[in-house]
């Protein structure tokens, strides 16, 4: 993992745990949302807070709503989103594998 992505996988788990009502520690890097007891719902309400959080970094269109389906575990999420942000402020993406086509 890099240091980078260290304050967007804090800010996922936070917002994992809030929403799970789960201890932010009981939720490991390569834990999948819906097998810790999320729902589709459950994701919405993940994006909405992800977006509110990282309003002025993301693309217009927000997080893609199967982003949080696509990506595995936590860990992934959390690079996803680093991932997004980067495109939307402009700057040069060193590995575009973690991007699904058609998911931006």
């Amino acid at each position: 993992m890099t240091s980078s992505l260290k304050p967007t996988l804090n800010l996922v788990r936070q917002i994992w745990a809030d929403t799970l009502e789960l201890p932010k520690k009981d939720i490991g890097n390569e834990d999948n949302f819906f097998a810790l007891g999320g729902s589709s719902v459950l994701a919405f309400m993940v994006n909405t807070k992800l977006e509110e959080s990282l309003y002025a970094r993301l693309p217009y269109d927000g997080i893609p709503v199967t982003a949080i389906s696509i990506e595995t575990n936590l860990e992934k999420f959390a690079a996803k989103l680093d991932h997004i942000m980067d495109l939307a402020q402009g700057e040069e993406v060193e590995d575009s594998t973690l991007v699904d086509e058609g998911t931006i």
